[in-house]
């Protein structure tokens, strides 16, 4: 005969605190992520920003203007 686990109010609020931490956790990891992608952007920026023109159309085949598209060219539709 299988015995049915009953849980205890404190159970249950160690169950949910548990959880509720680990929903917080993930939203601090989002948003440290967030801020890491934020910063190699800004460093990607700074360093083709800091590119001749011709390096510019060297490397990437952008002019100057189109910088920051290229950056961001993965959140376009």
């Amino acid at each position: 005969m299988a015995h049915a686990k009953t849980v205890t109010p404190l159970t249950f609020l160690a169950i949910s605190l548990g959880q509720k931490l680990a929903d917080m956790a993930s939203v601090v990891t989002s948003f440290v992520g967030s801020i890491e992608t934020a910063q190699s952007q800004a460093a990607q920026f700074e360093m083709m920003n800091n590119m001749t023109d011709v390096e510019l159309a060297d490397r990437y085949q952008i002019n100057r203007d189109q910088i920051v598209a290229h950056i961001f060219k993965e959140y376009r539709s």
